[in-house]
């Protein structure tokens, strides 16, 4: 489901703007490559593999082209591919924000439980 295919309850991009959230500009020399060559991706979709996806996240969002090889990859190409590691980015802050959100609202729910059981 593409985003403009679907009207959001809430406004994330005036929390990201709000909370001072920012893209990281200094990224890591490549994490281990090996790791990445040995991912099935096709097996990870296949089994909705969503353990290894979360755990490469970093890896994903942390690679850096190298000058040679981004020269090498059609620009459009290396333009998708930062584009996705700001996307990820920024879905990361999303999700770190609903997850405090629903710690809150379980703890919020738990002292209402309390307070009804005592009335």
């Amino acid at each position: 489901m593409l985003s403009e295919d679907f009207r959001w309850h809430y406004d994330y991009i005036r929390l990201a703007w709000d909370s001072g959230f920012s893209f990281d500009k200094q990224k890591q020399p490549n994490v281990d490559k090996t790791k990445i060559c040995l991912i099935d991706i096709d097996r990870v979709i296949k089994e909705r593999d969503v353990a290894t996806v979360e755990q490469f996240l970093s890896i994903v969002i942390g690679y850096v082209l190298d000058t040679e090889h981004a020269e090498v990859l059609d620009t459009n190409f290396v333009k998708v591919f930062r584009m996705s590691q700001l996307a990820v980015e920024y879905l990361l802050f999303c999700k770190r924000y609903l997850d405090n959100t629903v710690v809150l609202l379980k703890r919020d729910m738990a002292k209402s439980r309390e307070v009804k059981y005592f009335l």
